[in-house]
């Protein structure tokens, strides 16, 4: 039988690894869309965050690859140790998103 790939059925790309192991872990595009609403809350020009949030995106998904089981707050830890690298406030906002009102 031909190996099929998994698409995220919202706009036919492939899914992240992290949430084909884990089906509750968002795909890359809903982390992205996510974080670029909350740069956008916090005036950060689009250009320049898109770059920032996909480079950290891939650098997350990347230091979690080798893990065998992906929890969502794993991948939230590895984020906003991302984050940090290229905007300290959208880290901020991303890790406090649940208490932030």
């Amino acid at each position: 039988m031909p190996s099929q790939k998994t698409t995220n059925s919202k706009n036919s790309t492939p899914t992240s690894k992290s949430s084909e192991a884990n089906p509750s872990l968002p795909s890359t595009l809903e982390l992205q869309e996510s974080l670029q609403a909350d740069a956008k809350a916090l005036d950060i020009p689009t250009g320049s965050a898109q770059i920032f949030i996909k480079k950290a995106v891939e650098d997350a998904e990347k230091s979690l690859s080798s893990q065998k089981n992906v929890t969502r707050k794993s991948l939230d830890r590895a984020l906003i140790k991302e984050l940090k690298k290229y905007h300290q406030d959208l880290a901020y906002v991303y890790q406090n998103r649940d208490k932030i009102i």
